[in-house]
């Protein structure tokens, strides 16, 4: 976090230094923008690494009011509205990038593509599985509507994290494995893990290497 803190930081201070000598960014040069763009898009990324998702998509927008049909753009964006779970906003995105995206980048095209495949499985999947983290956790999930007004959010991560203690760390962790969340830590950050997976659902993959689920981090 605090390496994003800091790129923050950097990109705050030459944006605020490019602003003494210059009051209008959209008069600036195509090539001159593509940079701004592409800085204001790092730090769109980072506010959504430290899970600003508001302050990330008001940086993306005016990323892209200098470079509307910048296919990376979209893309970022995507997965900005993905992270929160917004996924109509996320997959409209995605296509916008794939119609933007050059037909001879067959590589960018292909990953956006694929992008896009999951974020639909994955939309459908939620459908079928957002109350829930484990079927065995249907009793603690599948509460009436009198009890979800009874109780706020604090109250019922309070009382998962008392039926959750119930189980071991064997099968905590075959909780998380399921969702494809990682799995390790003592007992009682397994359970901080999947309450913040019920309440909130899984974590996602990162965007960029679509490889490593990113990493959770108790506020």
């Amino acid at each position: 976090n605090n390496d994003f803190e800091a790129a923050l930081s950097h990109i705050k201070d030459a944006m605020d230094e490019l602003q003494k000598y210059v009051s209008d960014l959209h008069a600036l040069s195509t090539e001159q923008k593509h940079i701004i763009a592409a800085a204001l898009c790092n730090r769109a990324i980072c506010f959504g690494k430290l899970r600003r998702y508001e302050p990330a998509l008001s940086a993306i927008e005016e990323s892209l009011s200098l470079q509307p049909d910048w296919f990376k753009l979209h893309s970022t964006k995507a997965a900005l509205f993905a992270f929160r779970s917004d996924w109509d906003a996320a997959m409209e995105a995605y296509r916008r990038a794939i119609q933007l995206c050059d037909l001879d980048d067959v590589e960018n095209r292909r990953k956006l593509q694929n992008r896009y495949n999951r974020l639909i499985e994955k939309k459908n999947a939620k459908k079928r599985s957002r109350k829930e983290i484990d079927s065995n956790s249907n009793e603690v999930l599948e509460e009436s509507p009198a009890k979800r007004t009874k109780y706020n959010a604090q109250d019922k991560a309070q009382r998962l994290r008392q039926r959750l203690s119930e189980k071991t760390v064997a099968e905590l962790q075959a909780m998380l494995q399921r969702n494809e969340q990682t799995k390790t830590g003592r007992k009682q950050e397994l359970i901080e893990k999947c309450v913040d997976g019920i309440l909130f659902g899984a974590i996602p993959k990162c965007p960029r290497c679509e490889k490593t689920v990113l990493k959770y981090d108790k506020l």
